[in-house]
């Protein structure tokens, strides 16, 4: 039996070398997600999607090696599983967050 692999569809847990910080709390969240970031020095892109594909929240964040801290206000947002998608570059970085 000969299995063959397309590497484009391999997924690691591993997060990219670049991303020297990417955290969302509280989770689950009600009022307030804050999501902190920084990417060494590249610009970075925050997309919030629900599970449906919606995209609840975007923000473009230019070149910085600081770290960011973002606020966003989900009071109004319907509850359920959310994506914060972390993209610098071709790298994507992807947490779940709940708002209840």
């Amino acid at each position: 039996m000969i299995v063959e692999i397309d590497s484009s569809m391999i997924v690691s847990t591993m997060e990219p070398a670049s991303f020297m910080l990417f955290s969302v709390y509280p989770n689950p969240a009600s009022e307030t997600v804050h999501i902190q970031c920084s990417a060494s020095g590249e610009p970075i892109e925050i997309h919030i999607y629900d599970m449906v594909g919606k995209e609840w929240f975007t923000q473009n964040i230019p070149k910085s090696a600081q770290v960011e801290t973002l606020d966003v206000d989900v009071q109004n947002w319907p509850p359920g599983v959310n994506l914060v998608s972390l993209v610098c570059g071709v790298q994507q970085v992807i947490r779940r967050v709940v708002v209840s």
